[in-house]
């Protein structure tokens, strides 16, 4: 683990995972979804050319014959497998995070956030250092865990929603490219080219994510510069300073919660995400199972019901049948 860049490393390890069979998948869907679409494009084809015959197609030759070039770019680039790996898949998983770099000014956004984590535990480490050089002294003590306790409350919270967003994004946009050949085949059929805007729609939102978050990054960094601004040491921070600082980080917490939603509508619709862990996911749930309980308290209610009514029957049935004897 890199200690310099925690966050960093924590990404780029799952990213490695991901990534690492992504290509593979990629080809072994172009390699299953290839013939079938070969079948139904040549089809397609004999049925247009059918109606050129009868004189039934309105479209003018040329028109077709762009659209024969259009056909050539689609298979060449999503249904050919090494195009595929080489072309696609790097633009659909690396456009989020180089325009979350251009937004951070160069530096990638795991590193903005790396570049806060350790500004805050640096302040904790050095004015833990100041309280034990002291002689026991409550007043400063004091100080220095609320100052401590401000940092995590605001901080810890903020960094896990952002990596969260980006991991999220990350291993998200590369789902998204392992499954793309068979939605270039979708693109092929005036039927089914709804399916590959949907999937188009997706792809755009995971690249939306990071820079969300970066603009958000470089927010909190530079709340947090504003705030600590001066020429004291980093364990000689007022404590007005590191509440207003960490009220702040929760105040971008907020808008890390809606980056989601943001992705999603500008997508139109491509992805909708709630965070993991929010109040309305842990509300929904809780409804969702009180539901159920309620569902299973009844069913067992209509069987004892059931049960009852047939004990019923077979005892009236039993004493018919005794009189009749």
């Amino acid at each position: 683990m890199d200690e310099s860049a925690p966050i960093t490393w924590l990404i780029g390890e799952i990213n490695k995972i991901v990534s690492s069979g992504a290509g593979a998948a990629a080809s072994a869907i172009a390699t299953t979804v290839t013939p079938l679409a070969s079948i139904c494009f040549g089809i397609y084809i004999l049925l247009i050319c059918l109606n050129y015959m009868r004189g039934a197609e309105t479209e003018p030759v040329i028109d077709f014959g762009i659209r024969c070039a259009g056909f050539a770019v689609i298979i060449g680039l999503g249904l050919n497998a090494a195009n595929y790996t080489s072309l696609v898949i790097p633009v659909v998983t690396g456009v989020g995070s180089d325009l979350a770099s251009a937004i951070s000014g160069g530096t990638a956004t795991a590193g903005t956030l790396d570049q806060l984590a350790l500004h805050y535990f640096k302040i904790i480490e050095q004015g833990y250092e100041s309280v034990k050089d002291v002689k026991f002294n409550l007043g400063p003590m004091i100080i220095y865990v609320l100052k401590a306790i401000f940092v995590l409350v605001g901080l810890i919270p903020f960094l896990a929603a952002a990596t969260v967003c980006l991991i999220v994004a990350d291993v998200g946009s590369v789902m998204v490219a392992m499954v793309g050949p068979l939605y270039f085949a979708f693109l092929i059929f005036p039927a089914t080219r709804q399916y590959f805007s949907s999937w188009l729609n997706t792809a755009f939102s995971y690249a939306l994510m990071p820079i969300f978050v970066a603009v958000i990054a470089t927010m909190s960094v530079g709340l947090s510069k504003a705030m600590f601004s001066g020429s004291r040491p980093l364990d000689d921070i007022s404590f007005k300073a590191v509440f207003l600082a960490s009220m702040g980080n929760l105040t971008l917490l907020f808008l890390l919660k809606q980056v989601g939603a943001m992705a999603s509508s500008l997508s139109a619709g491509g992805i909708n995400v709630s965070m993991p862990g929010s109040a309305n996911t842990l509300r929904n749930a809780a409804q969702a199972a009180k539901l159920g309980a309620k569902g299973i308290q009844q069913g067992g209610r209509t069987a004892i019901n059931a049960g009852k009514a047939a004990g019923r029957w077979a005892e009236n049935k039993f004493n018919s049948i005794r009189k009749a004897g």
